[in-house]
């Protein structure tokens, strides 16, 4: 492979040094993304089982992404708000759900029975998730690609934390090309402070972070810049080629 296609704002500064290929790094994202369809009318609340007054910390990543690092962020948001029940969704392997299940007890106890699995859903009804989450939190270290753009489409933030390579800067590589920053944290214990910030903002707080991400969404949502550099770059790569093989 002689190329990789990225973009400048999910990538580390210096991050040449960690690809064997040629890093292209386009301006704009380099997804075609559709903006989502309508969602469904789920009932989130009611699928987690939370209590009135109970906060949504909603992560809905595939669990493979669920780093151990990240465990440890959750025992402290638990400990923080008394009041937090963290919403994953299963996996169609039990065993991987039971495993995750033994490494939060380990590391947040007997407060681990806040975390909850929800069964797998359509389209529609994930979208809904998204929507009615108090709070969205993205992986450590391997974190949302789709499910950003999903959440961003929803008008929805999601509070993350950018590691060193691009698979962790994804969600802050969307806020960078909306040119925003505010849910952007800066170690483990700052992810958990803004996450706590979200979940407990008020009607009008929200709705500004709503109208913002909806603001912001509408520069890398089927945006036809994306199309356009990728014709440049595969005219300029077979024009290279051409002129190598002359």
């Amino acid at each position: 492979m002689d190329y990789f296609l990225s973009t400048r704002h999910a990538e580390p500064p210096g991050a040449e040094r960690l690809y064997s290929e040629k890093l292209v790094a386009f301006e704009s994202l380099p997804s075609y993304y559709y903006a989502p369809r309508e969602p469904s009318g789920f009932n989130l609340r009611a699928a987690a089982g939370a209590r009135a007054g109970e906060r949504i910390y909603a992560c809905p990543q595939t669990l493979y992404k669920m780093h151990p690092d990240l465990d440890d962020a959750l025992a402290a948001l638990l400990g923080r708000d008394l009041e937090a029940r963290i919403v994953l969704i299963a996996s169609r392997h039990a065993s991987w759900n039971e495993k995750l299940r033994r490494r939060f007890e380990r590391a947040a106890g007997a407060e681990a029975r806040r975390i909850v699995f929800i069964p797998q859903m359509p389209m529609s009804d994930y979208l809904a998730l998204l929507r009615d989450a108090d709070a969205l939190l993205d992986t450590f270290h391997f974190g949302g690609g789709c499910s950003s753009y999903e959440s961003f489409g929803m008008s929805a933030p999601v509070v993350t934390l950018p590691g060193e390579r691009m698979r962790s800067r994804i969600t802050a590589g969307l806020y960078r090309r909306m040119g925003q920053s505010r849910w952007i944290a800066r170690d483990a214990a700052d992810f958990v402070r803004l996450a706590q910030e979200m979940a407990h903002g008020d009607a009008a707080g929200r709705r500004q972070w709503n109208e913002e991400i909806a603001e912001g969404a509408s520069r890398f949502l089927e945006d036809e810049g994306v199309v356009r550099e990728y014709e440049d770059f595969v005219e300029a790569a077979l024009e290279g080629k051409l002129a190598r093989d002359a």
